[in-house]
């Protein structure tokens, strides 16, 4: 299955402008039809899910960069993502144990001090 630039970009919730960018860097080469046409297979979508993993967590494109053009660019890409989603899951377990420890405050009849209200704004916000 091939996929228009236009198809791609609505599929992963990105502009064509964004698609000629990583173009442009090199880092996604779209196949072309007998027309000229930019197209997108399975090997250059697999490479845009990459691309736009690592743009979500932070990495800026010459970075990506680098982590793609090494030999095995998945497993480090998943390795990325596999470290970031250990961090905001201990991040989120935290927030989470301090929201249930200030909900059973409020349970028990008791307020919620300066420090409890501060510390739940800097470590719960989203």
């Amino acid at each position: 299955m091939h996929l228009s630039p236009t198809e791609t970009a609505r599929r992963f919730g990105v502009s064509i402008k964004a698609l000629r960018l990583y173009e442009r860097r090199g880092l996604l080469k779209p196949l072309r039809s007998e027309a000229g046409w930019r197209t997108y297979g399975p090997d250059q979508i697999a490479r845009l899910h990459q691309i736009l993993a690592l743009k979500r967590l932070g990495l800026p494109l010459a970075k990506i960069g680098q982590v793609l053009a090494s030999a095995d660019a998945l497993d480090a890409v998943l390795s990325i993502q596999e470290q970031a989603l250990a961090r905001d899951g201990e991040r989120l377990a935290r927030a989470l144990m301090l929201v249930r420890c200030a909900r059973a405050k409020l349970g028990a009849g008791q307020a919620l001090s300066i420090d409890d209200l501060a510390t739940l704004t800097k470590e719960t916000v989203m």
